[in-house]
Order: structure tokens, then C-alpha cells, then sequence
């Protein structure tokens, strides 16, 4: 029921973020719907035509390329200082150079535009279903009484191109043309915007202007001419303008001439930086190959165990008597794991500290079944032998603990440790074993702090590179010099790290190279023709270390090999004794390594348990699975 309850609420939450994304579609501005079109303007060309009556009749060719679907296009046309707006058509010029005209209506049909005069803002949204191709939209319109009629001239002042578009127009002409009467002297043009347009008086009615390109800026025209030629025109205001005019052209001139030559400086600038990077370029390449040669030789120099003296392949015996974890925690680099731990017992059982009983017992369960095992108890007399802090809390743990002093079977620990509380208790063990045996080894002295003698040079080396690389870098903007200030930098990372690095000392170097090659001896021993085969309680010693070198059960199946039956079942052997088939070492590595797994995933499964509960009222708590069914999650970017 519970599951339903939820599945219901999940299902309402969906259908209501499904209403919401519709009501933002329906409702959404057609400003905001517009920019989730990829669409480019390639090309804006506008004639506009000056009439005798101060009227302009203005067409527009916009060619329009649609990435993807477009549903349309919107022009907004803005008709302020005007008295009005009027005669508006929109079209498409077929490949043909015929015009497909579009009526004006409302909503979204073939042919048809909409228009929405928002006072001095024609909004017009024009209806035309595109997909990955190319169209030239006709706009035609004529601003009323839009020339401006003065004592001494009249004028055309207008933004032809406006500041509001979202995509950068492209390859953009205007051309204005003026009534019969007109003459060349009389005219004067000026045009504000990008500073890479010019203006141009064609002949005695022509007015061109030509702009590559222009973003989010206007371009506006100013037309200066003789009076006479718009008689009808009402639009009068009693005073001269020229002065005003051509004292207002010349600050901006000015400005305009000052930011070109501000730029072409810049140009200047950039090409000598240019000159110089290709110039530095080899110089450059050179810092990148300087701070990687240093890099790597920093490594190489500084994490390079020092050479022990003992050079030889194999090490015929112990190297040290030392335990097997302490051996396990110099070999693996301050490591101590499970093999140390059966390694210890079996030590223990060599020393007569323990002992291991084999025992046959009758499995319980419907299939009844009987299983070989071994019970770990203490040896009479056991107690009078010298162990190390870490080895004589292994048999107190095992025998006293675990085996409640009467001894451990091990067939039982694995199922004591499916206990939570068990579990926990032999993990906490277990741990601290393990840092017993550190403690120990760490008594040894095997490592100490990293060499760094000689590390200064290496350093001024990397810092040099590097000042040198961030000054030339940022002045001449070379990615080439950034790139080695950078390596230069990550190398006196490097040496930070390496300064807390430790390594071997000389102690610690000289017994780990006598312990890997004591490993070598006994991987190898059973091809070694020469050697001398020590006896089998000698190798019962080995098979101790060999067990915390992880390689137990490939010198285990080469004893037959090297000793007869007779010397296997040796009285004065320990835990090997009657060793023929092996497999009391391979159960007791298995239910070793069994019990410590099922240790860990009763841990894990007790640490999630504990774990603060998760809030339901949204004060705060721990994490929880699954979905409350909120937005986002499937989220990432996109385009519409």
C-alpha cells in the first residue's frame, strides 16, 4: 500500500511538471523562443526611397540560414520621429526572383505574418516553416513624414540597422535615393556604427553604405540636401541645422579617428608580438623540452633507492630474525595484511607458542557431511616463550579470546563472524594487530625522510623557467611560454611531494635486498641442482616467511620434490607435520581469508545501520536513495 501511495504522488509530480513545461511553452516570450533557433543572417540589404513629401519607402532583403527547423522569423521595426508607419508587405524571393507575397493574419498558417503595434514598435512575426536551408525575406514599409525639413537643408536621419538582434548581421548595403532635383554638391553624407563601414555619395540622387559585419550595435545614416527637392513635406522646424550638424560630425569624427588610430596601433602592436613569438618560438620549444628534462630527472633523482651493497641473486637463508610481519612490513613498504597474520600463527606454531589439532566434525544441516578442520590451542609450557607485543596478543586473540582459552576451532569462525557484533569486535582486532606489528617494524628504522640534498638547484632551475615563461608568456601572449611556466611550476610541485616522501635507509635497503632475493631462493630452490637442501625443520622456518612473501603454496607444491615422505612426517615438526597432502595450510588459508571477508561486509553493512537517518522533513541528515521525483537529474545542455 505504502508503495502505491508513493507511486501515485510520484505520478501527479510528473503530470504537473509536464503542465508547467507546457504553460511555459504557450506563455513564453517570442523573444526568448527565438534564440533557441541556430539561424545566421548572411546578408541585409535596404533601399530606401526618399519621396517629395518626406516620406520614406524603405525595402528590406534579409537572406536568412537556418540550422535545423525554424518555424519563422521575427522583424521588430522601430518608427519613432516618424508620423507613422504604413503600407507594410512581407514576401519571399523565390529562386526564380519572383516574390511569394504573405497576407496578414492571426496565428501560424502558409503565408501569413502577424503584426502587433506596440506604439513607436511594429512587432511583426512572420510564419515560414525552414529547415537547414536559405531564404531571402522581402519587408516592405514606409516611414511618413520621416525627413526632417530645416531653414537651410533638409535631412534622412535614421538607424537603419538596429542594436536588438541576437546573431551578428553579415554583408550589410544600404542604398538611399533621393528625388529628382538632387545634386551631387549639395549633399553631405555621415554614418555612425562599426568603424569598418564607409559611406559613399554615388551621383546626384545615390547614397551607399557598406558594412562587413556588425553585433548588438546600430548603424545609422545622416543625409544632408537641398530643401527644395521634398516641397510637400510638412515636417518643418524654423532654424538652421547645418552648423550644428557639421560642428556635431566633426567631435564625432574626431573620436571615430582617434579610435581607428588607437586601433591600428594595436594591430601594430599585436603584429610585433607576433614577429617576436615566431622569432622566441625555437626559445619557447626549448623551455617546454628544459622543464620536462628537469621533471623527469627530478623523479629519477629523487625517488631512487640508494644501492645496497649485498648485489647477489639469492639469499640461501633468513636474512634476519625478525617476525614475518615486521619482514612483510619492510618488503611491502609499511604494508601488513592477512598473510601476515597466518603467517604469525604458523610461527607460533613452530615456536610451540600453539598448536594446530587436525579434527574430523560432522557438519550440520539436511545434507549432514563430514569436514576436515583444525583446532588452534596453546602448547604446555608455551607461556615461557619470549614473543614480541604483536605475536603475543595473536595467541591471546585465537586461543583466549576467540577460543575462550579452551581453543579455537577454525570451522567455527566463520560462522561467529557472520555476527554483527562479533564481527566488529574482530575487526577492531585485527587492526590492532596490525598496528602492533608497526609499531614494531617501525622500531627497525627501515625508512627514513627522503635525500633531498642538492635539490635547491633543481628548484631555482624550475623557478627561473618559470618567471621567465609567466613574464614572456603574458607579454607577448605565447601559449608556447605558458606551457613551460607551467611544467616548471608542476615540477616544484613535484619536489614538495618528494620532500615528504621517505625512502629505504641504509639498513632498510640492505635487508629488503637480501629478502627478495631470499624469495628467489625459494621460488627457484627446486632447480637449483647445487644447492645444498637444508632440512625440513629448517624449511618449515622458511615456509613461514614465504607465506607473508605471498608465494606459501608454490613452495608448498615443490616440497615432495626436494624431501621424501619420511622427512615430511618428521616427529620434530610442527605445523607441517604429516604434511604429505598439504591441505591443512590451504583450509586454514581459506577459512582465514573467508572469515576476514565476511568481516568486512559485516562491518560495511553495521556502518550503514548506524549511519544518521535520512531526513524526511528536510532539517538536515543523512543522504537517502532513489528520487523524490524533483527536476533535473536528466538535465546537462542542449539547443532548441
Amino acid at each position: 500500500m505504502k508503495d502505491k501511495t508513493k507511486g501515485i504522488k510520484y505520478f501527479k509530480k510528473l503530470i504537473y511538471t509536464m503542465l508547467l513545461i507546457l504553460a511555459f511553452q504557450v506563455f513564453m516570450p517570442n523573444s526568448i523562443k527565438a534564440l533557441a533557433v541556430d539561424y545566421e543572417v548572411e546578408k541585409f540589404d535596404a533601399v530606401v526611397n526618399i519621396l517629395e513629401n518626406g516620406d520614406a519607402e524603405i525595402t528590406e532583403d534579409i537572406t536568412y540560414y537556418f540550422d535545423g527547423d525554424a518555424n519563422g522569423i521575427l522583424r521588430d521595426i522601430d518608427y519613432e520621429r516618424t508620423d507613422g508607419i504604413k503600407n507594410v508587405s512581407v514576401g519571399i524571393i523565390e529562386d526564380d526572383g519572383s516574390v511569394r507575397q504573405f497576407d496578414e493574419d492571426f496565428g501560424a498558417g502558409f503565408n501569413i505574418y502577424e503584426e502587433n503595434d506596440t506604439g513607436g514598435i511594429l512587432e511583426l512575426k512572420i510564419y515560414e516553416k525552414s529547415y537547414s536551408e536559405n531564404k531571402t525575406f522581402r519587408i516592405k514599409y514606409t516611414f511618413e513624414n520621416v525627413v526632417e525639413k530645416y531653414n537651410d537643408i533638409a535631412i534622412f536621419n535614421r538607424k537603419i540597422i538596429d542594436s536588438g538582434w541576437d546573431v551578428p548581421l553579415n554583408d550589410i548595403t544600404i542604398k538611399i535615393v533621393l528625388p529628382e532635383g538632387s545634386k551631387k554638391e549639395d549633399l553631405r553624407v555621415f554614418a555612425h556604427g562599426p568603424l569598418t563601414g564607409t559611406s559613399e555619395i554615388y551621383d546626384d540622387k545615390t547614397l551607399l553604405f557598406d558594412v562587413p559585419n556588425v553585433y548588438g550595435e546600430f548603424i545609422e545614416t545622416l543625409v544632408v540636401f537641398n530643401r527644395d527637392i521634398v516641397p510637400a513635406s510638412t515636417n518643418i522646424i524654423d532654424r538652421d541645422e547645418l552648423d550644428n550638424i557639421l560642428e556635431n560630425e566633426k567631435v564625432l569624427a574626431e573620436e571615430a579617428n582617434q579610435e581607428r588610430e588607437e586601433a591600428r596601433e594595436e594591430i601594430a602592436k599585436m603584429e610585433r608580438k607576433e614577429t617576436l613569438r615566431e622569432r622566441f618560438k625555437v626559445f619557447f620549444i626549448g623551455l617546454i623540452l628544459a622543464a620536462g628534462v628537469m621533471i623527469i630527472a627530478t623523479i629519477r633523482k629523487f625517488t631512487k633507492e640508494r644501492t645496497p651493497e649485498f648485489q647477489g641473486d639469492y639469499y640461501r637463508e633468513l636474512p634476519e630474525d625478525y617476525s614475518p610481519a615486521v619482514m612483510s612490513y619492510l618488503v611491502h613498504k609499511k604494508k601488513v595484511s592477512q598473510d601476515d597474520v597466518m603467517a604469525t600463527l604458523l610461527d607460533l606454531a613452530r615456536k610451540k607458542v600453539i598448536k594446530f589439532e587436525p579434527m574430523t566434525i560432522e557438519k550440520k544441516g539436511f545434507f549432514k557431511k563430514d569436514i576436515e578442520t583444525f583446532k588452534i590451542s596453546r602448547v604446555s609450557g608455551g607461556e615461557n616463550v619470549s614473543l614480541l607485543p604483536h605475536e603475543k596478543f595473536l595467541a591471546e586473540w585465537f586461543v583466549d579470546e576467540m577460543g575462550r582459552g579452551g581453543g579455537l576451532i577454525l570451522s567455527d569462525l566463520e560462522e561467529l563472524v557472520k555476527k554483527r557484533k562479533f564481527a566488529l569486535q574482530f575487526q577492531k582486532d585485527y587492526d590492532y594487530f596490525i598496528t602492533l606489528a608497526k609499531d614494531e617494524a617501525e622500531s627497525k628504522d627501515f625508512f627514513e625522510k627522503n635525500d633531498m640534498r642538492g635539490s635547491k638547484i633543481y628548484g631555482l632551475i624550475f623557478l627561473i623557467i618559470g618567471l621567465v615563461g609567466i613574464v614572456i608568456g603574458l607579454y607577448l601572449n605565447s601559449f608556447l611560454a605558458i606551457v613551460a611556466s607551467v611544467l616548471s611550476f608542476l615540477g616544484l610541485m613535484i619536489m614538495m611531494i618528494l620532500r615528504f616522501m621517505e625512502r629505504y635507509s641504509e639498513n632498510g635497503i640492505e635487508d629488503y635486498s637480501k629478502w627478495q632475493a631470499f624469495k628467489r631462493f625459494l621460488l627457484d630452490f627446486s632447480n637449483l641442482k647445487e644447492a645444498e637442501v637444508p632440512s625440513i625443520i629448517i624449511w618449515e622456518h622458511y615456509l613461514v616467511y614465504a607465506t607473508s612473501l605471498g608465494i606459501a603454496e608454490k613452495v608448498l607444491k615443490d616440497l615432495p620434490d626436494i624431501y621424501s615422505a619420511e622427512e615430511l612426517n618428521n616427529p620434530n615438526l610442527t605445523y607441517m607435520y604429516g604434511y604429505s597432502s598439504f591441505s591443512r595450510f590451504y583450509i586454514m588459508n581459506t577459512v582465514l581469508a573467508s572469515s576476514l571477508k565476511n568481516v568486512q561486509t559485516t562491518v560495511t553493512s553495521s556502518q550503514i545501520a548506524s549511519s544518521t537517518s535520512s531526513s524526511a522533513g528536510g532539517f538536515g541528515g543523512g543522504f537517502s536513495g532513489g528520487s523524490s521525483g524533483g527536476g533535473g537529474g536528466g538535465g546537462g545542455g542542449g539547443a532548441f
